[in-house]
């Protein structure tokens, strides 16, 4: 299939940098704590330790996987399908092409956010800034896709559905 538009928009560096890095702070924090429990007999509960040590457990390859999930967005258009990939590949979706019935440039309201979510009248799929494309469906509903290149994206589709 020949693919007639293909896009990488980076993610916020909060989300690549900032993340892994608020991953490894809370993680130094909660061995600190635990150090410091331990050297405290007196006050050192073996259970609380052990809470603190799943709290690590858990909370940092969250954060981890969050700053790959929010890398990037790359969003392609095959024969088929606009395709939307996040991050390193862990989340993916695709319109039909068939059942796409328009596709406009809009500017998202900054209180829409970032991330996948239902804002209203449609979904979301956005990693960074506030500009998106709009695709109306045929049978009325509708989705937003971020980007930073909004009338390229929303014109590849337009020219898609002419095909």
């Amino acid at each position: 299939m020949t693919t007639s538009y293909k896009h990488t928009q980076k993610g916020s560096p909060w989300f690549y940098w900032g993340t892994p890095l608020l991953g490894l702070v809370l993680t130094l924090a909660v061995v600190f704590i635990a150090v410091k429990a331990a050297a405290e007999k007196a006050n050192a509960n073996y259970v609380d330790t052990l809470l603190q040590d799943k709290v690590v457990l858990i909370t940092v390859p969250v954060l981890i996987w969050a700053g790959l999930f929010m890398s990037q967005l790359k969003v392609w258009i095959d024969g088929e399908f606009v395709r939307v990939r996040f991050g390193c590949g862990t989340w993916r979706k695709k319109f039909a092409l068939d059942k796409i019935q328009s596709a406009a440039p809009v500017r998202n309201d900054w209180s829409m956010g970032w991330g996948i979510h239902w804002v209203g009248n449609g979904w979301l799929y956005n990693i960074a800034g506030l500009e998106a494309v709009e695709i109306t469906f045929k049978n009325g509903k509708k989705a937003r896709i971020g980007t930073d290149e909004p009338g390229k994206l929303a014109g590849a589709i337009e020219s898609a559905l002419k095909k």
